[in-house]
């Protein structure tokens, strides 16, 4: 059996909330503690899903700017917009996903301001399927609190 960090993490909070934490002075060192042992739940969770996350969002994003990129009255906005559509992230690494992430995200920045700024049907649509995202965004990174 080869353990996962996600699978690890969890056995490590166990021993720190029941062997570590109750041996510890009251106040800040249980409180640290405690923090510890939160990120560490957060940190398992986060492992599993990490990947998956951001190469979906990327995919997500680059397949707006595809769409948007045909009606987008700025040519220079359209034309960084289908250079980013054209990409794909060459590497798994949560790095350099994290990196094509933040550029991606800022460029739907532009285009979200692009959209609140034009009164088209193009922009209205856009304006709606960007916040779409960013609710199904914002979903697929909630963290699950344990019940202690």
């Amino acid at each position: 059996m080869k353990p996962e960090v996600n699978e690890i993490l969890p056995g490590l909070l166990g021993t720190v909330i029941t062997d570590i934490a109750p041996h510890l002075p009251e106040g800040y060192p249980q409180g640290s503690m405690s923090i510890i042992a939160l990120l560490m739940i957060f940190s398992a969770q986060e492992f599993d899903r990490a990947a998956e996350v951001r190469s979906h969002e990327n995919r997500a994003m680059r397949g707006l700017f595809a769409d948007a990129a045909r009606d987008v009255p700025d040519p220079d906005l359209q034309r960084r917009l289908l250079k980013a559509s054209n990409e794909s992230d060459e590497s798994l690494l949560v790095s350099a996903l994290n990196a094509s992430n933040s550029d991606l995200k800022e460029l739907l920045i532009e285009l979200h301001t692009a959209t609140e700024m034009n009164d088209s049907d193009w922009a209205k649509n856009t304006d709606e399927l960007i916040w779409a995202m960013l609710a199904e965004f914002t979903a697929a990174r909630k963290l699950n609190l344990p019940v202690f």
